[in-house]
């Protein structure tokens, strides 16, 4: 049985050159990986890699236990967000196996282009809350997992 790519709602020109991007990336199996420090340590290095690599910037993340989420907006006009996440995964799910023995990723991920009417703001908000909902933390600020690449520890001023 041969498998085929899922075919993408919109053509992958759309990916490249200067965007936001709101990126949602599961598990495999929605298992709970990333309740480990070293774990979500390593993968932040190496998003850090990809980031330089690829010409984005993390505007916030958060790695829950079996996701995560993350808003990029690349910085060149030929950043191409398929080319960063898929080198992102492949590296992080590699480095994974050889320390677990398991898959790290699913097969593909979610992505939103976000509409210049679209308020980064909120996608910030929703982003870092996310542990809240779950009823990991009652406070956003408590959650070790989640930041910014860009603006360090000053994101969580938006919200506060």
């Amino acid at each position: 049985m041969e498998w085929k790519r899922k075919q993408n709602r919109i053509t992958l020109n759309n990916y490249i050159g200067f965007q936001i991007y709101f990126v949602t990336i599961c598990t495999r199996d929605k298992r709970i990986v990333f309740n480990d420090s070293e774990i979500v340590n390593e993968n932040i290095k190496l998003l850090t890699q990809f980031c330089d690599k690829y010409y984005f910037d993390v505007i916030v993340y958060c790695y829950m236990p079996d996701h995560v989420h993350l808003l990029v907006v690349s910085q060149q006009e030929n950043a191409n967000l398929v080319v960063f996440i898929k080198e992102y995964k492949q590296m992080s799910g590699y480095r994974y196996k050889q320390r677990v023995g398991s898959s790290l990723w699913q097969k593909s991920y979610y992505d939103h282009i976000l509409r210049k009417e679209e308020i980064s703001e909120k996608v910030v908000q929703y982003i870092l809350e996310n542990p809240v909902r779950r009823g990991l933390v009652d406070d956003f600020t408590k959650y070790p997992y989640s930041g910014s690449l860009k603006f360090g520890n000053d994101i969580f001023n938006i919200l506060s």
